[in-house]
């Protein structure tokens, strides 16, 4: 991923100077605009919609505070400015301005300010999904917790750069809230159920790969004490049609098809399977194919489009929306961030 900068300046060999630098130094970052004053600040804003905003303050037309002010926007914002004056800068801290520069540019305090705030960005992002994981374990909803987990060792793995004691933090809150769902909804026991061991083992840790392969461990745990929990009252009809789908999951099955095959009508099978599992009928075929799509991609030995045919996927494009949907990535995504080519 790719963090978009914006320079606000009204010194052209500046922004010049800071395009080159940011876009040569730090290949997370990419500047996709430039402004000599605010009020065309305000409009290659609202165009681009930065992560991260450099601007100075006394700028023709409008300055980088009023600009600021005016739109607000959701971006980190460095502000720097060639007079040391203690009325502006308490101006700008006012209006959440991430940091504050004095010109002339020192560069690594520049990039250090830049790295800073991509930083916080990705942080924000996994207090974000922690709290959807932690609501979707809390409704047994199987999938969320697997797409969020999904989505949490992504970011978490692009956070080498961030205080260990962060990730530290993150991970306690993390598998404590997985064992409150041990307790209350499944009541289930495993190797990570000791909270002392595992707080231990949690603050002993500097490997992020370490922590990121117990936690995948855990919600696999979790995730298949729910399912058998689930199954376990389910009807005979519904477990003859979960049973099918998961022998003839590379066909193109349809509601249709199931139904034909536990003697039920479509409306009954529809409405069967959905309150005894919590799924459609094609969302649980979906969610079947893809979890072995998945197990298919991480072999390395199948190209996107092999693994869409062999699990009876009209076509690529179908297969690649799907697939995002169930894991938030595409599949050449998921790939790459296994450092497999697609």
């Amino acid at each position: 991923m790719k963090y978009k900068v914006i320079i606000i300046d009204d010194e052209l060999p500046i922004r010049k100077s800071l395009t080159q630098i940011i876009n040569k130094r730090i290949p997370e970052c990419s500047v996709v605009a430039d402004a000599e004053n605010g009020k065309d600040g305000i409009s290659k804003i609202c165009e681009f919609n930065p992560d991260i905003i450099i601007t100075d303050i006394f700028m023709p037309q409008i300055d980088g505070l009023d600009m600021i002010r005016e739109i607000r926007p959701n971006a980190k914002i460095i502000v720097i400015t060639g007079f040391r004056d203690f009325g502006k800068a308490q101006q700008a801290v006012n209006l959440n301005v991430f940091d504050l520069l004095v010109k002339p540019i020192n560069h690594a305090k520049l990039l250090d300010s830049i790295t800073n705030a991509i930083n916080s960005i990705k942080t924000e992002k996994l207090i974000s999904l922690r709290i959807l994981f932690t609501a979707a374990m809390g409704d047994c909803d199987i999938s969320g917790i697997e797409n969020y987990a999904a989505l949490i060792t992504r970011e978490i793995n692009q956070l080498n750069s961030v205080d260990i004691v962060f990730i530290r933090e993150y991970f306690t809150k993390l598998f404590f809230a997985m064992q409150e769902t041990r307790s209350t909804v499944i009541n289930t026991n495993d190797e990570y159920t000791d909270n002392e061991s595992l707080k231990a083992m949690i603050e002993q840790s500097s490997d992020i790969g370490e922590l990121t392969d117990v936690f995948s461990e855990c919600v696999n745990n979790i995730t298949n004490s729910m399912q058998q929990q689930q199954l376990s009252n389910i009807s005979k009809h519904i477990q003859m049609a979960i049973d099918y789908i998961n022998e003839n999951y590379k066909k193109k099955l349809s509601l249709e098809d199931v139904s034909f095959h536990i003697n039920l009508s479509v409306v009954h099978t529809s409405r069967l399977f959905k309150k005894e599992t919590g799924k459609t009928v094609l969302d649980y075929i979906n969610e079947v194919k893809l979890t072995k799509a998945k197990q298919m991609l991480d072999t390395g030995k199948y190209k996107v489009y092999e693994v869409a045919d062999e699990l009876g996927f009209s076509n690529s494009h179908y297969f690649s929306t799907l697939f995002k949907k169930f894991t938030g990535l595409t599949p050449s995504e998921y790939l790459q961030n296994k450092h497999i080519t697609p």
